[in-house]
C-alpha cells in the first residue's frame, strides 16, 4: 500500500510539474509573439513615415480642411453675377472622394489678388480657402493664358494708324517725329539664386534686381517690353541686347517722313536720358543750357520724356507685385508676371481713353505719315539703315532743328 501511495504521489507530483512547465512555456511563446508583433507594428509605422512622396519630399503632407464650397459662394455673392461660367483651363473638378474642388473664379481671383496687391500665396487661404501650391499653379496658368490670348493685341508694336496718331500728338506737344520715350526700371528679386547674387545686385538699390526696358507714349500705353537682364547692367547694356530696333534695321517697321525747321527726316526718334548714345534715333536733353533756346528745349524734353516714368509709376500703383520684391525662383516666371501686368495695364489704358478721335489743337498742322512697303529694298539696305540710325551728325542736326522749332512755336511763353 505504501508503494502504491508512493507511486500515486510521485505521479501526481510529476504531472503537476509537467503542467506548470508547459504553461510557463506557453506564456513565454505568447510574450515572444506579442513582442514580435509590436516590433513589426513600430517598424511599419516608421517605414510609412519615411516613405517618400511622389514629388520626392520626405516630409508627409498634412491635410488642412477647407470650406471651399462656402468660400466660392461668398466670392460669387461679393463680386460676380450668377451666370458666370468656368474657363476651360480652370474647370471645377471633384477629387477622389467626389468632393467638389475650387471653382475657376476662386483660382482666378487668387491670382489677380497676388498681381494687384502683391500678397503672398498663402495669404489667399483666409478668404478664398485655397492652398499655396494651388495659388502658384493658378498664377502661372493665368499669366500664360493672358499672354497667349491678349499679347498680340496689347503687347505689340505700333501699327500704321497708331504711328500716325502718336506722331500727330507729339507734334502738337512740340516734338514732331517723336514716337515715344525710352527708359529702364529695376524690379527687386528677393529669391535670386545665391550663385547669381553678385551678378544681379544693383549698386544703387543694394539688392538683386531684374531690368525692364520699355517705351511709352503720352497716354501711358507701353509699346515695347524687354525684360530679364541682370541688375548689374546699365541702360546702355540693356539697349545693346534689346530687340527695340530690330524691325527698323530689317526694314519691317513703317518709315515716317516729317519736317522740322525746314529739314526733312525719314526716321522717327525716341526721347531718352543722358546715358544713351547720341544716335539719330535717340534725343537727349541738354545738361547745361547756356541760352534761353536751349533752356526751353531742356525743359520741354525732360517734361515729355517723363511719359515713360509716369507709365512705370502707374504700372507699380496698379500692380503692387511689380512695386515690391518678386518672390519667385525662376527668371522666366518673373518675365511672365511682368508681361501679364503690362498687358493688363494697356487694357486699362484702352478702356479709359476717350472714344472720340483725337484732333490736333487749333492752328497746329502736321504732315501725314508716308509708309514705305518695299521690304526687299529695305532689307538690302540693312547696313545703310544702321548707319543712318546711329548717325551722330543727324543727331546733332535734328537736335538743333528741334531747338529752333520749339523756340519758334513756344518761345513767346518764355518771354
Amino acid at each position: 500500500m505504501s508503494s502504491d501511495n508512493d507511486f500515486d504521489s510521485s505521479s501526481t507530483s510529476s504531472s503537476s510539474s509537467s503542467s506548470s512547465s508547459s504553461s510557463s512555456d506557453d506564456g513565454g511563446v505568447k510574450s515572444i509573439y506579442r513582442g514580435v508583433a509590436i516590433a513589426a507594428i513600430i517598424y511599419e509605422r516608421q517605414r510609412q513615415k519615411k516613405r517618400p512622396r511622389p514629388d520626392g519630399s520626405i516630409k508627409s503632407r498634412r491635410y488642412i480642411p477647407r470650406d471651399r464650397i462656402g468660400a466660392g459662394q461668398i466670392l460669387m455673392r461679393d463680386y460676380f453675377a450668377d451666370d458666370c461660367h468656368d474657363p476651360v483651363n480652370f474647370q471645377q473638378r471633384r477629387d477622389a472622394f467626389q468632393k467638389l474642388g475650387l471653382s475657376s473664379l476662386q483660382k482666378v481671383t487668387a491670382a489677380l489678388r497676388m498681381l494687384a496687391y502683391g500678397m503672398a500665396a498663402d495669404q489667399c487661404d483666409e478668404y478664398l480657402k485655397i492652398g499655396e501650391s494651388t495659388v502658384m499653379k493658378s498664377l502661372k496658368k493665368i499669366c500664360n493664358a493672358v499672354i497667349e490670348i491678349f499679347g498680340s493685341e496689347y503687347l505689340r508694336t505700333p501699327t500704321e494708324e497708331d504711328i500716325q496718331h502718336i506722331l500727330a500728338e507729339n507734334a502738337a506737344r512740340g516734338f514732331p517725329g517723336m514716337v515715344g520715350s525710352l527708359d529702364c526700371m529695376h524690379w527687386k528679386w528677393k529669391n535670386c539664386p545665391t550663385g547669381w547674387h553678385d551678378s544681379h545686385v544693383n549698386g544703387k538699390i543694394g539688392a538683386p534686381t531684374l531690368i525692364l526696358e520699355a517705351v511709352a507714349t503720352h497716354n501711358l500705353w507701353i509699346w515695347h517690353c524687354f525684360f530679364g537682364m541682370a541688375g548689374t547692367n546699365n541702360d546702355l547694356n540693356v539697349l545693346n541686347n534689346s530687340h527695340l530696333f530690330n524691325r527698323i534695321v530689317s526694314g519691317e517697321a513703317p518709315t515716317c517722313n516729317f519736317v522740322v525747321n525746314g529739314h526733312p527726316y525719314t526716321m522717327g526718334y525716341y526721347l531718352s536720358d543722358g546715358i544713351y548714345p547720341k544716335w539719330a534715333i535717340l534725343i537727349q536733353t541738354i545738361s547745361h543750357p547756356v541760352n534761353a533756346k536751349q533752356k526751353l528745349f531742356a525743359e520741354a524734353q525732360e517734361a515729355v520724356r517723363k511719359d515713360v516714368e509716369r507709365a512705370f509709376g502707374v504700372l507699380q500703383a496698379r500692380f503692387a507685385i511689380v512695386k515690391g520684391s518678386v518672390r519667385l525662383w525662376h527668371r522666366e516666371e518673373c518675365g511672365l508676371i511682368m508681361k501679364t501686368c503690362i498687358i493688363l495695364h494697356n487694357m486699362i489704358v484702352e478702356s479709359e481713353e476717350d472714344p472720340e478721335e483725337w484732333t490736333p489743337p487749333e492752328g497746329e498742322t502736321y504732315e501725314p505719315v508716308v509708309f514705305n512697303r518695299d521690304v526687299n529694298l529695305l532689307r538690302r539696305n540693312r547696313i545703310s539703315r544702321i548707319k543712318a540710325m546711329t548717325s551722330e551728325v543727324t543727331h546733332s542736326q535734328l537736335k538743333l532743328d528741334l531747338i529752333e522749332h520749339l523756340w519758334n512755336h513756344h518761345g513767346d511763353e518764355q518771354l
